[in-house]
């Protein structure tokens, strides 16, 4: 499928954008299976409307311009060109608020590519943007943890999963498993089984939750009755 192209003036004004987004978010819910790769990529696409009502001045409608044009890629399903624009757009905005939204974003494709060290890259110039909320914080910790366990990088994961799970926002779930994952895999079996217990017991409507309750060790749900002899 061709990408759809934008001419710049036609990005210009800033609710313009916003639609864009509004409709890049729906499209994202729509077709992204919710695995910690997809999800990676919701987080990174949701929290792009905090930062994006952020900026509104003629210089910001040029960053405007560029981050439509790269998330009009990802809604053709073309990510290495996504991954190439936002790639650009990070660079041109450093140290501005699109260039977090950019880099938070190329980080977020680069992992749908397989791509960890561009990912790396992206989120830890994400991570060093000044006044990030939460909420975004969130995200950034969840992404970079993503990116260490695409690596195999398992210390470096853990850490990063359980600062993500420490701070408000959507994807304390996914941190919360995903610092387990990497605890399992550096072979930490008891600590592994304490966070998967903890998930197991946090979060009840967990689609995963019999494959949880079996590498939590839960032998019967909570309030269950023992079973019989006999």
């Amino acid at each position: 499928m061709a990408t759809q192209r934008f001419r710049r003036k036609d990005l210009k004004k800033p609710d313009e954008f916003l639609t864009l987004t509004g409709q890049v978010i729906r499209w994202v819910q729509a077709h992204t299976r919710l695995t910690i790769w997809g999800g990676a990529g919701v987080a990174a696409i949701v929290g792009a409307i905090a930062l994006v009502i952020e900026f509104r001045s003629a210089r910001a409608r040029d960053a405007n311009a560029d981050l439509a044009q790269a998330m009009a890629a990802m809604r053709a399903n073309n990510f290495a060109q996504a991954a190439t624009e936002l790639g650009e757009a990070r660079q041109r905005w450093d140290a501005t608020t699109p260039g977090t939204l950019a880099a938070l974003l190329a980080a977020s494709t680069s992992l749908r590519l397989g791509n960890p060290d561009d990912a790396l890259t992206a989120i830890q110039q994400c991570a060093a943007a000044p006044g990030l909320s939460d909420y975004i914080r969130q995200q950034v910790a969840f992404v970079w943890g993503v990116a260490l366990e695409q690596k195999g990088d398992w210390a470096g994961a853990t850490e990063h999963y359980r600062d993500a799970a420490a701070l408000t926002g959507p994807y304390t779930a996914d941190a919360t498993l995903g610092e387990a994952r990497a605890q399992e895999q550096a072979g930490n079996a008891e600590q592994a089984r304490q966070l998967y217990r903890q998930y197991y017991e946090q979060f009840p409507d967990a689609a995963d939750r019999e494959l949880i309750k079996i590498k939590a060790g839960v032998t019967n749900a909570p309030g269950a009755p023992p079973p019989t002899a006999g």
